[in-house]
């Protein structure tokens, strides 16, 4: 029997909390997301019509950064490290990554996502913005992979 390595992770990380401003725009859009909870009643139907267990605006609102500054901003940030992360994998890309999809959920207790891909990204990502205590995640982290290969991005929040 031999042992080799395939698609080995290469990871990067940075923390967004020494960002300039991070704070105050965590804090906004943290507040942005849970009014979105609430109010978005598309969005809301559309969780109980798929039996999502918290809320997410993947089924209602597919354009954040335009609708609000502090998408728009977040967008910013995450388009930066992305085009990090693709230079220190040497990506052959004729232009820079850009962030083109970006959603909202809230995930009630015990609930989780299934595994799922992006089939039309060469990079996909999570920020969680909040991480309730106990819950099993990767608290306070940014997390983008690429699709063939494994590789992650972290960079953590406060």
């Amino acid at each position: 029997m031999a042992l080799r390595t395939l698609f080995p992770t290469q990871i990067y990380e940075t923390s967004l909390a020494a960002d300039k401003g991070w704070a105050a725009l965590h804090e906004e859009i943290l507040d942005l997301c849970l009014v979105m909870g609430e109010e978005d009643e598309a969005g809301i139907q559309w969780c109980a019509d798929n039996h999502y267990p918290g809320y997410t605006s993947y089924g209602s609102i597919n354009d954040l950064p335009l609708r609000f500054p502090e998408f728009a901003e977040l967008k910013r940030i995450l388009d930066k490290h992305a085009a990090a992360y693709a230079k220190a994998l040497h990506f052959n890309l004729a232009r820079k990554p850009r962030l083109d999809n970006l959603w909202v959920n809230i995930l009630m207790p015990g609930g989780g996502h299934t595994g799922h891909i992006h089939p039309h990204s060469i990079i996909s990502g999570t920020i969680y913005i909040h991480i309730p205590e106990g819950a099993s995640v990767m608290p306070g982290r940014f997390i983008i992979m690429i699709r063939r290969g494994s590789s992650i991005f972290s960079a953590e929040a406060p």
